[in-house]
């Protein structure tokens, strides 16, 4: 059995909070966990928590006394005398500043971690307390990563279970299918945001003479797209021989590698994002990284320069999280030498060196022959995906035109991607959303199947795209002030909607279908020439 002490400055926990930490681990076999908490949780974990003793009230701080001069109005100037301020008590200190003194000064938690095999950070907040008690304790292992206690472990002799199989019908296949051979061999990985790696890979094996690109998913990204190789959390995390084989896949395999959203592209790692692309050049491979949206898209500097942006309704922690997630992403995108691919033209605001990647759509799949705007009482779609869309915006607006019977709303939610192009197919007009400024996939998707697109895109994306494609961005605009307007318009104008719906197929056609796409990563392969090629030979990772 693996003793694990896990400790913790949060002050909430989600109810899953546990799971993860078990998940994580991937210690296999007999695992007993012990918490060393800041504050004791709300659901009750089934795991025995050591929590801190509360603060201590403080003193009561009586009021200054008031002489008779501070009750009397003075006949002069008629106003009161002010009296002396009371001092204000000294604020609390921050929970993991009391974490850390408990854990320099107190014997509890020396007890826990000598009862412990590997202590862990489960958070930022908690490192410093991890620090105190190793100056304290020894013989136990102290990690600052639950996804690193494996590899810590080992590397103290400590003898360890094997990881737990990783579950799935499709779990125990993880290598990937050949790739055919030739000058220019791209992986792209590991998120796919809807599903365009998988795109931008098809789009070089169909458009770029001797080159061929496969790209990789981690199933924690949790997007039902079609990828080259999905691979289960557990393994990507905790199955270090898997881990060690890929890397010499990719090392021996491909030339050019694209690393998404500044995540882990070698398995689960602690390892900084240029470190890793220095790993990777050092081998001889040729790196660029690519943006999807958000991990470059920084909330302080969007929300300042964007009046739609949604993050006032959002989660307070998460955007605090995505804004120091941002904000390193974007130092490093914009200090590296190398390309730096934006999927989207509104993320130029914030990598001004990145070379937009046009987004790809199977403009076939998503082709419909239903007429647009010809019903008396036309159907508006709305598909609330991402929080940024601002949909507490949209849907009052169209749910209110819809009570007056102007037009039948569908708000589109919980349907599976493939029912999709029914979806829109079937609608007149599709409302994309207000907060990102810029248009993404969704857009694409409904421009494609030729319906009526109404969304925020801002001047410079429009300006960017007529700049590249010299074609003016299909998208009707509308904010949340004038959404109900532009609305009506096309209901008193249904030819200028018609019109706007065929400019949208055809601007998909000649921007999004792939080729664009395919032409600027072809510029890349050309200009890129690796100095050492690695030998492509067989590989553990390849079937």
């Amino acid at each position: 059995m693996t003793r694990v002490l896990a400790v913790t400055a949060r002050a909430r926990y989600p109810e899953t909070w546990l799971d993860n930490l078990l998940e994580k681990l991937d210690l296999g076999g007999d695992v007993e966990v012990r918490v060393l908490a800041a504050k004791r949780p709300k659901p009750a974990f089934d795991a025995e928590f050591a929590v801190m003793p509360p603060l201590p009230k403080p003193p009561k701080v009586e009021p200054a006394p008031r002489g008779l001069g501070a009750r009397v109005w003075s006949r002069v100037t008629g106003s009161r005398p002010t009296p002396p301020p009371a001092p204000e008590p000294a604020p609390a200190p921050k929970l993991r500043e009391r974490l850390a003194t408990w854990c320099r000064e107190d014997d509890r938690p020396v007890e826990l971690a000598q009862w412990a095999d590997v202590v862990v950070a489960m958070d930022d907040a908690a490192c410093r307390s991890v620090w105190e008690l190793g100056r304290r304790v020894e013989g136990t292992v102290f990690v600052n990563r639950a996804a690193r206690v494996r590899e810590a472990l080992e590397a103290e002799r400590v003898d360890v279970p094997a990881p737990t199989p990783p579950a799935g019908p499709d779990a125990a296949d993880a290598t990937m299918p050949p790739i055919a051979d030739g000058p220019a061999r791209l992986l792209i990985a590991p998120a796919n945001y809807a599903g365009q790696a998988h795109a931008w890979a098809r789009a070089v094996d169909a458009h770029v003479p001797g080159a061929a690109a496969q790209n990789f998913k981690d199933r924690r990204l949790l997007h039902p797209y079609p990828a080259d190789l999905t691979v289960d959390r557990r393994r990507f995390q905790g199955d270090l021989g898997w881990r060690r084989a890929w890397r010499e896949h990719v090392l021996a395999t491909y030339t050019h590698v694209i690393v998404e959203a500044g995540l882990p592209v070698l398995g689960e790692s602690v390892m900084p994002l240029e470190h890793v692309v220095a790993e990777l050049r050092d081998a001889g491979l040729r790196v660029a990284l690519l943006s999807h949206g958000s991990d470059a898209r920084i909330p302080s500097v969007h929300a300042a320069n964007e009046r739609w942006a949604q993050y006032d309704g959002m989660d307070a922690a998460w955007v605090r999280q995505l804004e120091h997630s941002s904000r390193r992403n974007v130092e490093v995108y914009t200090s590296d030498p190398g390309p730096v691919f934006l999927s989207t033209p509104g993320l130029l605001e914030f990598v001004p060196n990145g070379t937009w990647l046009p987004l790809v759509v199977d403009v076939d799949r998503w082709h419909s022959d239903e007429p647009v705007l010809e019903r008396e009482r036309p159907v508006v779609a709305h598909a609330p995906s991402s929080k940024q869309k601002g949909s507490h915006h949209i849907d009052p607006v169209l749910a209110d035109l819809d009570a007056q019977g102007l037009i039948e709303y569908r708000r589109v939610q919980g349907v599976p991607i493939e029912e999709m192009p029914q979806v829109f197919g079937t609608a007149d007009i599709v409302v994309d959303q207000f907060g990102a400024a810029d248009y993404g996939v969704a857009a694409c998707e409904a421009l494609a199947a030729g319906r009526t697109v109404v969304s925020h895109v801002s001047p410079g994306v429009r300006a960017h795209v007529r700049a590249e494609t010299g074609l003016e961005v299909p998208i009707l605009q509308a904010d949340p002030e004038t959404l109900r307007d532009v609305v009506l318009g096309l209901l008193a104008d249904r030819e200028a909607g018609r019109a706007a719906a065929r400019d949208g197929r055809a601007f998909v056609e000649a921007v999004h279908d792939g080729r664009r796409s395919a032409e600027v990563l072809a510029r890349w392969f050309e200009n890129s020439a690796p100095t050492a090629v690695p030998e492509h030979g067989p590989s553990p990772h390849t079937k």
